[in-house]
């Protein structure tokens, strides 16, 4: 018999995953402090760049094929995409480690604080493209419980390993715990598909692996560029700003970025959720209202950040110095000139999907390659005008600020332009030229 709960999760499944993933990132915040004052704000810097790069290179450490598991009607060309993910991704690490090997002088700044641990970093990169290929094969098979079980597995095995390896005196033990909680949960999900993974591929399944790669051939071609895109966007900053200042000020912005992101995730995740859900029923339905949904939502979203920001830019600094000691009042500091830019991004991430719901992604992709010129304008005038930490933290939260407005924009535009005129409306595609 079925155990209530059990059944309850496997019914509601967003229920099951993001409550496994809210007490992921409670014990993480909870633990940060604890964190803070084992290791030093270098320590914290080297970790940050070693999270930013392996976020920016995992994307195409599959060439995006874990995207396609779940749509083959077939179950064996499904399990060969599986199979190709996973080798490839595999792969790329082998790679990535034997020219970390060879050619070291390729590490340039910031990734030459990487040189004594490539190895392990690497094994961080194996790590990720692993959970890439078995959580996409989870989610075909609707196993939603093995996702919340793996959330929750290294949501604990990570910090605990941090803690560990902290208390023991280990310098980089933030990397090292991080990439030994990878692996021990990952571990858990690959024995239950090591009959399909860790075989020998014979001359039908190599077969099979060419044809469903050249039948998704527009994953690495579309999806790879995209995703790119968005993940230079995102974690990008970091190393450009290790690139201008040293470990210390990078360790500072790595654990501004990481705590005030944590509430905004949790709550913008949620709001997120019901506006995606509310907005496609409306395009879905031919309602006209599309426009009028959305503005209310940007209201909305306004208000229940706009409280939390004004307090973080009061009292950062002190908050900072009190939970996590006197070297960390720079990183409040930070956040203090920074909040403006997360009051828009928070406003904006959530209505962000409506170019997929109107089918003008397009329009999304240009205005990640817009964001990325622009991190690439403000790099080069903090390098050319040699501005301090300060002035460059507050001069990139302006230019994403700036950039977050304009998405707003364009969404509004679209939503207006492309949204149902009434009943019997039928979408049409829009692409941007």
């Amino acid at each position: 018999m079925q155990r209530p709960g059990k059944g309850l999760l496997q019914r509601r499944p967003v229920l099951a995953i993001g409550l496994a993933g809210v007490l992921a990132q409670v014990l993480n915040a909870v633990l940060t402090p604890v964190l803070a004052r084992i290791f030093s704000p270098a320590q914290f810097g080297l970790f940050s760049i070693y999270y930013a790069f392996l976020a920016i290179i995992t994307v195409i450490s599959s060439l995006r094929y874990e995207l396609a598991v779940p749509l083959p009607v077939e179950q064996a060309d499904a399990v060969h995409l599986l199979q190709v993910a996973f080798w490839l991704s595999q792969g790329w690490a082998l790679a990535l480690y034997g020219l970390g090997l060879g050619f070291p002088g390729c590490l340039v700044a910031p990734l030459e604080g990487l040189r004594p641990i490539w190895g392990i970093t690497c094994l961080g990169i194996a790590s990720m493209g692993m959970y890439q290929a078995i959580t996409a094969w989870a989610l075909r098979e609707q196993d939603y419980l093995l996702l919340a079980g793996f959330r929750c597995q290294q949501g604990a095995l990570q910090p605990a390993s941090k803690l560990g390896l902290g208390w023991y005196g280990q310098g980089s033990g933030l990397i090292l715990g991080d990439i030994l909680g990878r692996w021990a949960a990952n571990l858990v999900l690959a024995w239950r598909l090591r009959g399909v993974l860790f075989v020998w591929p014979g001359q039908a399944e190599r077969a099979g692996w060419w044809r469903q790669m050249r039948r998704y051939r527009a994953f690495p071609l579309v999806s790879g560029i995209s995703g790119i895109l968005n993940a230079l966007g995102l974690y990008l900053p970091m190393l450009l700003f290790a690139r201008l200042f040293s470990a210390d000020r990078v360790g500072l912005f790595g654990l501004a970025q990481t705590l005030i992101g944590l509430p905004m995730l949790l709550i913008g995740q949620a709001m997120t959720q019901v506006y995606t859900g509310q907005a496609a029923g409306l395009i879905r339905n031919g309602d006209p209202g599309l426009a009028r949904y959305l503005r209310r939502t940007l209201r909305r979203l306004l208000l229940v950040g706009a409280g939390p920001v004004l307090l973080v830019a009061g009292f950062g600094p002190a908050v900072f110095t009190l939970v996590f000691g006197p070297k960390w009042q720079g990183a409040g500091e930070y956040v203090r000139l920074l909040t403006p830019m997360y009051l828009v991004q928070f406003v904006a991430s959530p209505i962000s999907g409506t170019t997929n719901l109107l089918e003008a992604q397009g329009f999304q992709l240009l205005w990640d390659g817009g964001r990325l010129l622009a991190l690439g304008l403000w790099f080069a005038l903090a390098a050319v005008r040699g501005w301090d930490d300060r002035t460059a933290l507050l001069a990139f939260g302006l230019c994403m600020g700036l950039m977050y407005l304009v998405n707003i924009g364009m969404v509004l535009a679209l939503a207006r332009r492309l949204a149902p005129a009434g009943p019997g409306f039928e979408k049409e595609s829009f692409r941007a030229p």
